[in-house]
């Protein structure tokens, strides 16, 4: 049972206020008694007590510690006495010694050690009890501040019930409001300050034990490795306190201040510096802008502070850019409408043109370099999009590449920042619109008066930014473009759209996409876009809003510019490759400028039916016919990339009709039909068969190098073979014609699946080195694999080969033959007894355990990891069927002949088990990961595996006793304590179905509720 004080009940505590947030706790007054029971614990969790001389001195002669839970088990010869609660217990110098290392280590009171090693001794993890008291150090201060964070973080949200805030705001007031002379933000940025230090210190061991040779030691490394994620955690979680404390207007002018000599100092940019810029935000909308209660003379005079010339020079020029920008946006705000005569008109003329020249200094240091930077920085580095890394690095000229960039920022965090940014636009649009028009216009004069220099590119910064600050938040979106027609942001779009510049079209595009994420916005995109006048030619510059007349005609333009460049030798065609240079490289802001449009039309037509209707049945504009062109001409392999990407986007809520006419397309431009000067095949001689064959062989192949094309387009091919959306589930049809092919080859589409399994998932994905791209690359094929595999309907063979009934009458195909013959399972089940393919599958079950734990679970990484599990468990499923009923029809069949596939080494599935038994363990450690879903995947597996009679041995001779010894657990021999101890601590938990410790025993219930313990709570309910 966890004490009061311990992580658990912390963690516990976390778990209610989640719920409160989300309007699901069920019972509130225990969770009051929790926060009550708790304030001791938040208004001294900042006031960490250091290491000191008297407390070392009384550890060596006998201590008293206020201990609420002793594990006993210590037996230690007698040196000295420690006194716990009035009892008397007995240490020894092995005790000390732990205990003033472990104070040396974590930088705290040596008695304060000694009750944190004390209290470490129960530890289950298998961890040194050094080691343990570590973790439990961190954990308990992680969990501290998670729960101070979610009340002030509930408080502060006005759209919470006024009651409920209420209660939140007493439980602030009393533990900010603490006997201490230090306001409690003034203890956050120290605290801030002193992780930052610890940090340095964590990174000074690591070196200081390469030099020594001793970094290879596990224990070291991951408990250093865990201390660093746990403090960037920590230091996160104060900065967003800090930013609940502003909103509700706990904020002082010293506060503020201190923040500001803070970022004067930095002098590195990484994940610890992006911390302080929520807080930033709101400080300067407190104290600058005209909504936070501040008044014009008190605004100036800060003004007038902050822009004095004898100011110290910050060590980061571009930071100090960033908030001279933030501040002058919002400090405009009290002239926008100042016609009161308090301040002359002479002098106000002035003080205009003072701001407006401020505000041109600060984009000259690179301020919307670094606020692109903070804004793209936040976001999850998992998901890999090269077109707008490439756009962005095509923009960003003076910030360096954020340090520490391993450690993501939390969802919370992201919001977070991205509502400031998105108050900063909003301040910067409305209360500098004169500025922004002389961007615009400086920019236009310079690209007339030189076309070949680099350009300032402020403006396309700025929308840029505005994309990453609305980035996955329609709402917002909605609010503040679409839903205002006549409000600043969307006066902002039109005025923005106009006679445009390549670049600033470019950065448009990526902005109008960012706002248009869901359905009504995406609508509301298409009807800004159908609003058009009189076009221009398809040249790059206009003199009228952005339209869809506009974007056709350009799309157009340079499509047949690219196509009219030499052709290369056939098998060369669908390649970037630079026998002549690439369209990217001879155009690269044209280059550019299509990738946006694609980009554009991609998130329109994924998220809107009136767009995907409007570009399909378009009466003189054939978008998937351009796409298929484009893809077939020289260009590089991102724009063709994206092209792919739209094509997948007019395959959203997929129609019957709409997926066999793109199939009919792919098929046509995989054999060559849209190569530059050819017309479509035609169903002629075998001859022309073979020649169709060979050109789509050299043309797959062709996409088989780099990340982005094979990417794009096993992500097409996926979405080709999904189901339609208004299949009923019976999955007794093929995803594409049953003809598709029949001119050029065997009908169907294995040359798809060889690409997908064999070119690119056993062999491509394992020579990728950037591990991002290397699981996203995975996770695509996996994606097809499951889709292959899991629209195939068993019951329907089973049925037949068991009873007369007619099932060719009651199914969608032609015929049964047919659907066994042509549907993608029976060659996807073919490639799983290729070597390459089961090792590239068991690779991608084999993963760190910590990167997995700490990994969210719609991450890359875990996506992939079920998706491998799924594939295994299934294939073991559908084996049976296959191998006695599917494969000897196809081999019987005298006119349906594929080739078969390589290197099949494995007769039976399990034998490629056998080769790669280290998923055994790895599975079992995935039961502690915390991630329900891996957890029931992996018990599955687990449990499939260890009833196969494939992966039994047969009975020992000799004397022994003849057993049956199954290899999959032995493959756990070495780790079965290990495995064990995760199994048992997920299991032996208490659960409290309405979630944290009861009221009556609120000091000492557990309400450890990691996901996964609840997946073992009902699985023990469930055998008890």
């Amino acid at each position: 049972m966890a004490d009061l004080n311990s992580p658990e009940s912390f963690k516990a505590l976390y778990a209610d206020l989640v719920d409160l947030s989300e309007a699901k706790l069920s019972n509130p007054e225990r969770l009051q008694l929790q926060i009550e029971a708790h304030i001791p614990a938040f208004t001294s969790l900042l006031d960490k007590r250091t290491r000191n001389e008297e407390s070392r001195k009384s550890l060596a002669t006998g201590i008293k510690l206020q201990i609420c839970n002793i594990r006993a088990g210590l037996i230690w010869e007698v040196v000295g006495k420690l006194d716990v609660d009035g009892e008397q217990y007995e240490i020894n110098e092995e005790f000390q010694a732990a205990s003033l290392r472990l104070a040396d280590d974590l930088n705290i009171d040596e008695l304060d050690a000694a009750r944190l090693f004390l209290d470490s001794q129960g530890d289950t993890s298998g961890q040194p009890a050094h080691t343990a008291a570590i973790v439990r150090f961190h954990q308990r201060r992680k969990y501290l501040l998670d729960c101070l964070h979610k009340i002030t973080q509930t408080s502060a949200d006005v759209d919470k019930e006024e009651d409920v805030r209420g209660v939140l705001k007493a439980f602030v007031e009393m533990i900010i409001d603490s006997e201490s002379t230090t306001r409690y933000a003034q203890k956050c940025v120290s605290s801030m300050g002193d992780i930052k230090t610890w940090l340095q210190s964590l990174a000074d061991k690591v070196n200081g034990a390469s030099v020594l040779g001793q970094s290879h030691q596990p224990d070291f490394l991951e408990t250093i490795q865990f201390q660093q994620a746990s403090l960037v955690n920590q230091h996160e979680s104060l900065g967003l306190i800090m930013l609940w404390l502003v909103k509700l207007e706990h904020a002082e002018m010293t506060d503020f201040d201190l923040v500001l000599d803070t970022l004067k100092k930095a002098d590195r940019y990484d994940n610890l510096l992006l911390h302080y810029f929520p807080v930033l935000g709101a400080y300067i909308s407190r104290f600058g802008g005209t909504e936070g209660g501040a008044k014009i003379a008190d605004a100036k005079n800060l003004n007038d502070r902050l822009f004095a010339q004898n100011q110290n020079p910050w060590a980061l020029s571009y930071v100090h850019a960033a908030f001279r920008a933030w501040w002058l946006a919002e400090y405009s705000g009290w002239y926008v409408e100042i016609n009161d005569g308090s301040i002359p008109d002479n002098q106000l003329e002035d003080e205009t043109t003072q701001r407006s020249r401020q505000f041109t200094e600060a984009l000259k240091d690179g301020a919307f370099d670094f606020l692109l930077s903070i804004s793209a920085d936040a976001k999850p580095i998992d998901w890999h999009d090269p077109a707008r890394q490439g756009l962005r690095q095509w923009l960003q000229r003076k910030t360096p590449v954020i340090l520490n960039g391993s450690f993501q920022f939390s969802k919370v965090f992201q919001t977070a920042l991205m509502e400031q940014l998105e108050a900063f636009i909003e301040a910067f649009i409305t209360n500098l619109p004169d500025v922004l028009r002389k961007l615009r216009t400086d920019e236009d004069e310079q690209r007339q008066l030189n076309q070949e220099h680099d350009h300032d590119l402020d403006l396309e910064r700025f929308l840029v930014i505005i994309s990453f600050s609305f980035e996955k938040r329609p709402k917002a979106a909605l609010e503040g473009f679409w839903d205002v027609r006549d409000g600043a942001l969307m006066g902002f779009v039109h005025w923005a759209s106009r006679r445009a510049s390549t670049p600033l079209v470019t950065a448009f595009c990526e902005m109008l996409q960012s706002i248009s994420e869901d359905e009504e916005c995406a609508t509301a995109a298409h009807d800004f876009l159908l609003d058009s006048g009189p076009q221009s030619s398809g040249k790059m510059r206009r003199t009228h809003s952005l339209s869809w007349n506009q974007i056709f005609k350009e799309l157009t333009f340079f499509s047949s510019k690219i196509r009219d460049r030499p052709a290369l030798p056939q098998p060369q065609t669908y390649r970037a490759g630079k026998p002549h240079s690439d369209f990217a490289e001879a155009e690269p802001e044209s280059s550019m400028m299509l990738e946006s449009y694609l980009r554009l039309i991609t998130r329109l037509c994924a998220e809107s039916t009136a767009v995907r209707n409007f570009l399909l049945q378009h009466a003189s504009f054939h978008m998937t016919e351009l796409l298929f062109q484009l893809a077939s001409s020289a260009i590089g392999p991102r724009l063709r990339a994206c092209a792919f990407t739209t094509l997948r986007s007019f395959l959203s809520h997929k129609s019957r009709n709409v997926g066999q006419f793109l199939w009919t397309t792919l098929d046509i431009w995989v054999s060559g039909g849209y190569a530059p000067g050819s017309s479509a095949p035609k169903a002629a001689s075998s001859g022309g068969a073979t020649s169709s064959a060979s050109a789509a062989g050299a043309i797959l192949k062709g996409l088989t190098s780099g990340f982005e094309e094979p990417t794009a387009f096993v992500q097409l091919l996926h979405a080709l073979v999904s189901p339609y959306e208004d299949d009923c589930g019976l999955y007794d049809g093929l995803p594409f014609p049953e003809q598709l092919g029949i001119s050029s080859r065997m009908p169907g589409i294995d040359p798809y699946i060889d690409y997908a399994l064999g070119e690119i998932f056993g062999s491509r994905v394992s020579e990728l080195t950037d591990i991002v791209q290397q699981r996203l690359l995975r996770l695509s094929c996996l994606d097809f694999i499951t889709t292959c595999l899991d629209t195939f309907n068993e019951n329907l063979v089973i049925f037949a080969s068991q009873s007369n009934v007619a099932v060719d009458t009651a199914i969608s195909t032609s015929n049964l033959e047919n659907y066994v013959l042509l549907h993608p399972f029976s060659r996807v089940m073919e490639w799983m007894f290729n070597d390459k393919v089961v090792t590239a599958l068991f690779a991608a079950i084999h993963q760190e355990a910590n990167d997995v734990c700490s990994a969210e679970p719609d991450s890359p990484l875990v996506l992939a990891l079920l998706r491998s599990i799924h594939v295994v468990t299934k294939v073991l499923d559908l084996q049976p069927t296959y191998l006695d009923i599917i494969k000897p029809l196809i081999k019987s069949h005298s006119t349906y002949r594929r080739s078969p596939v390589p290197n099949a080494a494995f007769t039976a599935f399990e034998d490629g088990i056998l080769s790669h038994l280290n998923i055994i363990p790895d599975l079992g450690r995935y039961c502690g990961a915390g991630h329900p879903d891996l957890v029931i995947a992996s018990l599955k597996l687990l449990e499939k595996l260890s009833a196969s009679p494939r992966l039994t041995s047969g009975p020992t001779s000799g004397l022994s006793r003849g057993v049956d010894r199954n290899k999959a657990l032995a493959a756990l021999d070495d780790d079965a304590e290990e495995i064990s101890k995760i199994l048992l601590r997920e299991m032996d938990v208490n659960i409290d179905i309405n979630r944290g410790p009861t009221v009556r025993n609120i000091s000492s219930s557990s309400g450890s509720l990691t996901s996964s313990s609840l997946v073992f709570g009902h699985l023990r309910a469930s055998l008890l």
